[in-house]
């Protein structure tokens, strides 16, 4: 089992490694809230379906709005 160690003790190229993860998911949470508001709306909403192939390709108001 591999001992843990503070961020002090790590090697200097795992603090670049560290920031850009805080960095990532603080870009990620913001993407997250942005649509929140939008996807709350939609869940189990009625909506029109359209199909691009067959029956099993579907495509919602959501898809197009997501697409654009």
């Amino acid at each position: 089992m591999p001992m843990q160690t503070s961020l002090s003790e790590r090697n200097p190229g795992d603090e670049g490694a560290f920031s850009r993860s805080v960095r990532l998911m603080k870009i990620a949470e913001t993407a997250a809230r942005a649509v929140r508001d939008p996807l709350l709306a939609a869940f189990r909403s009625d909506m029109t379906v359209d199909y691009k192939v067959d029956l099993h390709d579907i495509v919602t108001i959501h898809d197009k709005r997501a697409e654009a």
